[in-house]
């Protein structure tokens, strides 16, 4: 992976508009007194706009504001409507982006400052956005049914030697995209979205157990790459899950897996005498990278745990735990999903005590209203209220192995997990490996069927409003989550 990270910038959190009453009220109010000057309109004293070199559909606009705390772009295309990038804080002199456009194309663009004394405009100016990558010509999103407002986001593999965080809109365009070339061998997983509006991308040669090393990327809209995390030496970064805490739009801390790689005797199990295995850690570190958590699986599990492993055994290394997510739950708790354990546990966020274990060879609650007794090789646990955990259930080891959405009211004293709510796809989806599920605000949950390249929007009745398929132009493309954001300039609850 070839990066360089360019240095910080103001990032695009959207102001509110002043009201046009409110403009008005207060120029009237301030220029009644006798004794002072009328206020002063908001000036633009420069506009410079340029193609963003890291994303053929996007604008960079530099614009130099006076007596101005608000400002936006309005951006045309030929014999189009005019559009708007909505408000950004005036800091004075910064850099802005101008998103979701088209590549190859011309754009008149207008600066729009509203300041306490009313609106400055810019003179328009005329740029042409550039040519997308090859490898993401033709890249779309095959949607059928009616999606709901709103883009999709997840990472892929064009087989042009980079991997692309992309965005789709709701008509299935490729809408925004940042790209990072590889090294040989690597890969694009984990994509998350985060208060501070930045995403993070992970990009390395690892699946979780191999002895190389990869790294998360911190990646604002401009695409402007802000920061890197990974494990700290020796151990190496695994790539499914990360957790960025903040405080407002401060990052107060970094969670993620590492893994180590240990000779072990694999024999009392039915595998190998002479195996590489990885085993992994839960860290938490501070901004600069210091941890100040570790929890180590060596510690607290046994190859005995390990029930997920059919096929496994001919690789060298292998991980025997698999962590493939991570969340923090209402009461401040660490929720980990394992999946070779078929497993989730809560874990005391200070002590590191295991709460307790659900499912898995050493499972501590009974399963109730669940037709298939519990769930298998799963994926991305996630509290969505307290006591209610939703997660992907990829279903390799059921009876009828089958794929399907699953959700549980736990109940912690009498150790019950009921099943409250179950999406199974008609037909069938069986996904051996990877995928997500998210619970969105209008109660509608977005499902990452990832090995198989499509995402989903489903109600609570479970219908489905919404399925597409990830294209690169005739050929699918897989990926190992998805998620939804509202907005492509800013971070909103999806």
């Amino acid at each position: 992976m070839t990066t360089s990270l360019e240095p910080p910038v103001f990032h695009p959190i959207m102001a509110r508009r002043r009201p046009a009453a409110y403009l008005l009220l207060l120029g009237a109010a301030l220029g009644c007194d006798s004794g002072s000057a009328p206020p002063i309109e908001p000036r633009i004293e420069a506009v410079s706009v340029g193609p963003n070199p890291r994303n053929a559909l996007a604008l960079d606009v530099a614009a130099h504001t006076l007596r101005a705390d608000s400002i936006r772009f309005q951006f045309t295309v030929a014999g189009g409507a005019p559009d708007s990038t909505g408000f950004f804080p005036a800091p004075g002199n910064d850099t802005f982006p101008v998103l979701g456009l088209r590549p190859d194309t011309s754009y008149s663009v207008v600066a729009e400052a509203v300041g306490p004394a009313g609106v400055g405009r810019s003179t328009p100016v005329t740029v042409r956005t550039g040519s997308l990558p090859p490898g993401l010509v033709g890249v779309h999103l095959e949607v059928s049914g009616v999606p709901t407002p709103g883009y999709a986001v997840t990472a892929v593999m064009p087989g042009d030697g980079s991997g692309y965080l992309v965005a789709f809109d709701s008509a299935g365009r490729l809408a925004w995209y940042r790209g990072v070339p590889f090294d040989q061998g690597e890969q694009v997983l984990d994509v998350r979205r985060w208060p501070n509006g930045n995403y993070t991308m992970y990009v390395g040669g690892s699946s979780g157990w191999q002895p190389v090393q990869g790294s998360y990327l911190e990646i604002t809209p401009r695409g402007v790459l802000r920061r890197q995390f990974r494990a700290p030496a020796p151990y190496y970064t695994d790539g499914h899950d990360i957790r960025l805490e903040f405080q407002d739009t401060t990052l107060t801390a970094v969670e993620l897996f590492s893994y180590d790689l240990r000779p072990t005797d694999l024999t009392s199990i039915g595998g190998p005498a002479d195996v590489l295995l990885a085993g992994h850690q839960l860290l938490r570190m501070a901004p600069g990278g210091t941890p100040d958590f570790f929890w180590n699986g060596w510690d607290y599990f046994k190859l005995t745990d390990w029930i997920e492993h059919a096929g496994l055994f001919a690789f060298n290394p292998i991980d025997f735990d698999h962590p493939n997510s991570l969340d923090v739950t209402s009461d401040g708790a660490y929720l980990v999903s394992w999946r070779h354990l078929s497993e989730v546990n809560k874990i005391h966020a200070q002590s590191g005590r295991v709460i307790w274990r659900l499912g898995g060879a050493n499972n501590q609650f009974t399963f109730v209203d669940d037709p298939e007794n519990g769930f298998s090789g799963q994926h991305y646990a996630r509290e969505i209220a307290p006591g209610e955990i939703l997660l992907y259930d990829n279903g390799i080891s059921h009876a009828t192995p089958e794929t399907r959405m699953v959700q549980y009211r736990l109940d912690e004293a009498a150790h019950t997990a009921t099943l409250v709510w179950e999406y199974r796809h008609t037909p069938a989806y069986l996904t051996g490996t990877r995928g997500s599920v998210d619970r969105l605000e209008s109660g509608n949950t977005l499902i990452g069927w990832a090995t198989m390249g499509r995402i989903e929007e489903v109600t609570p009745t479970k219908v489905s409003l919404w399925e597409g398929q990830v294209m690169a132009g005739t050929t699918p493309l897989s990926f190992y989550r998805a998620l939804r954001t509202p907005s492509l300039y800013r971070f909103a609850r999806p």
